[in-house]
């Protein structure tokens, strides 16, 4: 069973890589296996100590703090969002000075 989708894959760099000893996220990822199937559904808590809460369905209807399943999805997504933006804030903030400059006609542009 392959796990990867080799349409867009650059074979040349792979197989060099792998001559090179070079593990690539496709390695990585086998060596993973199996993963969890409670973290790919996304019902896994670990947002504080009290946890992990895994949801299971019939058994766990709610985390150890009464957070459901769509409760749990909804605040992993909104972190992992939160701390993929927190990253590239510096960005903008220099896009925003570059545009303010351009405004006061202070720019070299």
């Amino acid at each position: 069973m392959t796990l990867v989708d080799e349409t867009h894959i650059n074979k040349e760099l792979v197989k060099k890589a792998k001559n090179d000893g070079v593990k690539l996220v496709f390695d990585r990822l086998e060596e993973q296996q199996p993963l969890c199937p409670f973290g790919l559904s996304g019902v896994c808590c670990k947002n504080c100590f009290q946890g992990p809460c895994r949801i299971i369905p019939g058994k766990s209807e709610r985390g150890i703090c009464g957070a459901t399943a769509d409760a749990i999805v909804a605040r992993n997504l909104l972190r992992t969002v939160a701390a993929g933006a927190t990253c590239h804030t510096d960005h903008a903030k220099e896009a925003a000075l570059a545009l303010l400059k351009i405004a006061e006609g202070k720019s070299n542009l």
